[in-house]
């Protein structure tokens, strides 16, 4: 009998969690386990939980606040529930075993009360983030922001904070002056709007968004940025990252500020353009070589005669010179969306160099991996001559 009990305990792990639960912790030890499941199924920052669990504890009147509860209750819960990880330097905290989980969330789920008191005593983004659904979660963004009262939610950071006004004051509509030191905040170092490393909104959706005339002029956001912020902001784009984004910025450098905007910008996006071209992989393109081979193969028209080596080089050539004329293109049609005071500025024309390389390595594959062309490919000793050639240590 004991034998089997031991059994079904194993088989039911949940089992086990919800005596200890219900029979041996204390009042203030459940509080501590559903407000770390509330913010989280893996892992959360040790002084994000801490705070809130003392918000929880505010409301409840049957509990010493004179003494130290969260410490005294981490000891009492470290190794049977819960444990501290080191998370790049930061403590971090998550229970102990996935089982420990699923009891919490299957209670919380099957429960309205707890679920309710949960809520009721909630003051984090992440909690409100994990507990409500999808629908109740936009109604409630809605209100905190109209109301005003988003500005007493706890953040994990002072980015998503940022963030999260960037994102909700355009879609609700809302003009408050209690938030321009927020969207100022922001547009000083943009991310995207992360709530537990996922991905709400987009940084460049949320600039977008933010950056309408209504807002600009109502939290003066063309003071947000000053001209000696604007390089660090810039630079270490990439290419198309920065041409996107000196698009948004745009509009909030006009009249004083504008020759200095149009230098910095033009000089970074020239400059990127360069880092663009010197070194280009082709291997990086989804290039169909197969335009390389029927162009070779129309110049000669079958009546002339040219060996593998020769046929590689054409081929090498061709698809060299196709990507270098994409990427100017690309590079072409991607200044065409900035401002003419600004293209004017670009250093870029038709001629400008290109260094492609890695051609022939993508045409050697293909023709390995392809069998193409039966008379090439029978060629045998040619071939291997060749393949020995490429491939020799």
């Amino acid at each position: 009998m004991y034998f089997e009990y031991i059994m079904e305990k194993l088989d039911n792990p949940q089992d086990i969690w919800k005596d200890e639960y219900e029979r041996k912790l204390q009042p203030v030890d459940r509080i501590f386990l559903l407000t770390l499941n509330s913010l989280t199924n893996t892992a959360i920052e040790l002084s994000l939980l801490k705070v809130c669990f003392n918000h929880w504890l505010q409301n409840k009147k049957s509990i010493d606040l004179t003494i130290d509860q969260f410490n005294s209750t981490l000891k009492r819960l470290q190794d049977s529930f819960v444990k501290i990880i080191d998370m790049n330097g930061s403590k971090h905290i998550s229970v102990v075993n996935p089982s420990v989980n699923d009891f919490l969330s299957a209670l919380i789920n099957s429960n309205s009360s707890i679920h309710k008191t949960i809520l009721d005593n909630a003051c984090s983004l992440c909690q409100f983030a994990k507990m409500l659904t999808s629908n109740e979660f936009e109604e409630f963004t809605r209100e905190k922001i109209t109301t005003g009262d988003a500005i007493n939610l706890v953040y994990e950071d002072d980015f998503q904070r940022n963030a999260f006004f960037a994102t909700y004051i355009p879609k609700y509509h809302v003009q408050d002056i209690r938030y321009m030191r927020f969207l100022h905040s922001y547009l000083c170092t943009p991310t995207a709007l992360l709530i537990r490393h996922q991905e709400f909104h987009k940084k460049d959706k949320i600039i977008k968004e933010l950056l309408t005339s209504d807002n600009i002029s109502f939290y003066q956001l063309n003071d947000a940025i000053a001209i000696n912020q604007l390089e660090k902001i810039l630079e270490n784009l990439t290419f198309m990252d920065l041409v996107d984004f000196v698009k948004l910025l745009n509009p909030l450098f006009s009249d004083s500020k504008r020759e200095a905007y149009l230098q910095i910008s033009s000089s970074l996006i020239t400059e990127a353009i360069e880092r663009l071209c010197e070194d280009v992989d082709a291997g990086d393109y989804d290039y169909d070589i197969s335009n390389a081979l029927n162009y070779v193969e129309s110049q000669y028209n079958g009546t002339e005669e040219m060996d593998d080596f020769d046929f590689l080089n054409e081929v090498e050539a061709y698809i060299e010179d196709d990507i270098r004329t994409d990427i100017i293109i690309d590079i072409k049609n991607s200044i065409c969306c900035l401002s003419e005071d600004l293209q004017k500025r670009i250093k870029f024309d038709d001629q400008h160099s290109v260094n492609v390389y890695g051609a022939r390595r993508i045409a050697e594959a293909y023709l390995a991996d392809e069998n193409y062309d039966d008379d090439y490919i029978e060629r045998g000793d040619q071939w291997d001559e060749i393949d020995t050639l490429f491939h020799k240590s």
